[in-house]
């Protein structure tokens, strides 16, 4: 899904929180075992989504009128 999402968050907020989901990203790889691992894939798809919205949210234009 491709959605563009609302910059809810500040770009300084923004970074905070895309720092805490890749943390939270390297926590939940490090559990990965050979067997019965699905939900953490899917929990570090979904979190590494988020981390994209954020990059959105920080890389975003201001939009500048003159």
């Amino acid at each position: 899904m491709n959605l563009r999402p609302k910059p809810n968050l500040s770009k300084d907020e923004a970074i905070v929180h895309m720092q805490v989901l890749r943390r939270e990203i390297n926590i939940l790889k490090e559990r990965i075992t050979m067997h019965d691992s699905g939900h953490l894939y899917t929990a570090i798809n979904v979190l590494e989504e988020r981390c994209g919205e954020c990059m959105q949210i920080i890389f975003a234009r201001d939009d500048i009128s003159h």
